[in-house]
């Protein structure tokens, strides 16, 4: 498994924060029995620079907490029934690309503070979140945000990383 982290700014991405969020997204995985070795790629970025790529990929004009591009189109979420295709791993490693979360932590700041709690649950969150629509997980009807939620509430309970006040 590898998590490769970018930082825009040409600031070095913070390594508690890096940690934090290869602990999540490794967590994430496990509950979600996902069983292939697999590269995601995780930018730190600010409020601006999500908002262009939030414009400039999905057409949506603001910012936003974090953004997933998954690279994996997954027929059910049920993993036993996937098997890597040859496009999905990288050559050299054998890796399953599943794709890029890009997190905002000018917006997990700010959202940790309205919901009071720290700004590594928070990020842990955002981290967790992103890893499981790179997973084939979605919110869009109720049903798929009850399932979801359940699996980043599971993956970061086992990192010690519980929720305190309800998320949306």
């Amino acid at each position: 498994m590898s998590v490769e982290f970018i930082s825009q700014n040409d600031q070095p991405a913070d390594p508690a924060l890096c940690a934090l969020a290869r602990r999540s997204i490794e967590s994430v995985a496990r509950c979600d029995g996902f069983e292939y070795p697999f590269l995601i790629c995780v930018v730190f970025t600010d409020d601006a620079g999500i908002w262009e790529l939030n414009r400039r990929m999905r057409g949506v004009d603001r910012s936003t907490d974090v953004l997933s591009f998954p690279m994996v189109r997954f027929a059910s979420l049920d993993k036993a029934q996937y098997a890597p295709k040859k496009r999905d791993r990288d050559v050299q490693t054998g890796e399953v690309y599943l794709g890029d979360i890009v997190v905002s932590l000018e917006h997990a700041r700010a959202q940790a503070q309205a919901y009071g709690h720290s700004m590594q649950r928070e990020t842990g969150y955002l981290c967790a979140h992103g890893a499981a629509h790179l997973l084939g997980y979605d919110h869009e009807t109720p049903e798929e945000k009850t399932v979801m939620r359940a699996l980043e509430e599971r993956a970061l309970e086992q990192i010690d990383l519980k929720r305190i006040v309800q998320h949306d």
